[in-house]
């Protein structure tokens, strides 16, 4: 063997015992994932009283947000079932309805946020500020892209 196939056997042989550690060990971002809830509670510090407090409003704002999402789920049936009505008039009615349940939805996220802060003693204010920087990636679907299509 020459010196360029010793060079990317070795290279083929290093990849696949990087590629065996991997899939052996798994993730560790995943592995150690933790749920929002978690994640809020442990930055903030919550006592006791506070997670049963923050509990509470978890489940108020997911009855809120389930209703919303079903409400927009029926107007999605509504504007495709009646796609081949003409009626433009009529779709832009139904998609603004969808498009103001959105809104309804993101006000709702942020009344949920601001009733977390509420609850936070006055040195937790702090780190909730320091926190809301950080909602976005915290409460971001993971691993959630689209499956391709076969053919």
């Amino acid at each position: 063997m020459n010196n360029r196939t010793k060079i990317v056997t070795a290279l083929l042989v290093l990849l696949n015992i990087v590629l065996m550690a991997f899939l052996y060990f798994g993730n560790p971002n995943r592995s150690n994932h933790k749920s929002p809830k978690e994640i809020i509670i442990e930055k903030l510090d919550f006592d006791e009283s506070q997670i049963k407090e923050y509990r509470t409003l978890i489940l108020e704002d997911r009855n809120t947000i389930m209703s919303l999402q079903k409400e927009i789920r029926v107007n999605k049936i509504i504007l495709y079932k009646e796609f081949i009505n003409e009626s433009q008039v009529f779709k832009d009615s139904i998609i603004n309805l969808i498009g103001d349940k959105f809104e309804e939805m993101e006000q709702a996220h942020i009344i949920h946020f601001s009733n977390i802060k509420k609850i936070c003693r006055e040195e937790q204010k702090e780190k909730f500020n320091e926190l809301s920087t950080q909602f976005h990636k915290i409460f971001s679907p993971h691993n959630r892209r689209p499956k391709k299509m076969r053919n």
